[in-house]
């Protein structure tokens, strides 16, 4: 079978199209998933702030920040993770990417 030269050969643009749209999907996700761990911190602390100023109010500072190493406990951990569940549920949801 004999190529058709008189079309021009579009693969090398269609590649180019290809990767650049790749790599700017996963910058997109790349923030996405670098505003989690921020949004985690402040839920988590939230919730331990909560919870030890009604069982210890002695261990939140001045400034009212609780030892990170405190919050890790499981009752703070529970309301943590049905926190971020409910927000990807709603974000998915409402369209809103987060992954």
């Amino acid at each position: 079978m004999a190529v058709d030269s008189s079309r021009p050969d579009h693969t090398g643009v269609s590649r180019w199209a290809t990767w650049t749209c790749i790599i700017i999907e996963l910058l997109i996700d790349l923030g996405a998933q670098l505003i989690q761990l921020p949004l985690l911190r402040v839920c988590e602390l939230g919730f331990c702030q909560r919870y030890y100023a009604i069982r210890d109010p002695s261990l939140i500072d001045a400034s009212g920040n609780v030892d990170e190493q405190l919050c890790k406990i499981g009752s703070v951990q529970d309301e943590v993770a049905f926190m971020m569940g409910v927000l990807g549920m709603v974000q998915s949801t409402c369209g809103t990417e987060r992954d």
